[in-house]
């Protein structure tokens, strides 16, 4: 059976679908004061706008591969004594925060890969974490919440222009990008 079609979106959907998406996160943050928006949710929204049927873009593999990288990044905040220190970008990069760091990194790409599970964006999230960027449990799942309501947005404009953005799973191969 051949690939799913990954006809690549234009250049005009992802600028106007970027600006909603991130624009709906970006406008809960500013009305909540909480950390709803996030470096690596540029990327997600990227791919699922850009490449929507792409198993990376998929809301399983964001949601879930956020949520692993978020436990990643606070696992190795633990394990190297570093969660109540100032972040890594405060001061010049401890032997600590080197470990943290590749640790999250580790940990997060190796669970996303034993679970089939692969979102790129993901990645930077560990960091983000383990750098001690965000570290609190409130904040941690602020995180995973504001990856919710990204896709949830992207669901929705992707079906608005007629794409068959999935609810949960990649497509299965044969799909094709619109209705």
């Amino acid at each position: 059976m051949p690939p799913p079609k990954l006809t690549r979106a234009s250049a005009t959907y992802v600028c106007i679908g970027g600006f909603i998406a991130i624009g709906s996160v970006a406008s809960i943050a500013a009305l909540t004061g909480a950390t709803f928006i996030f470096p690596s949710l540029g990327a997600t929204a990227f791919l699922q706008l850009y490449v929507p049927l792409a198993p990376v873009a998929s809301p399983r593999n964001t949601i879930c591969g956020h949520g692993l990288s978020i436990v990643a990044g606070a696992v190795a905040l633990l394990v190297t004594g570093l969660w109540n220190a100032p972040h890594a970008l405060a001061n010049a990069m401890s032997w600590q925060q080197v470990l943290a760091a590749a640790l999250a990194m580790a940990l997060s790409g190796g669970l996303m890969c034993k679970f089939n599970l692969g979102h790129p964006p993901a990645a930077a999230t560990a960091l983000i974490v383990a750098l001690g960027l965000v570290h609190t449990i409130d904040h941690l799942l602020i995180l995973e919440a504001a990856v919710v309501l990204l896709t949830a947005v992207a669901y929705i404009t992707n079906h608005i222009a007629g794409v068959k953005f999935p609810l949960w799973a990649p497509p299965k191969p044969g799909h094709h990008l619109t209705a």
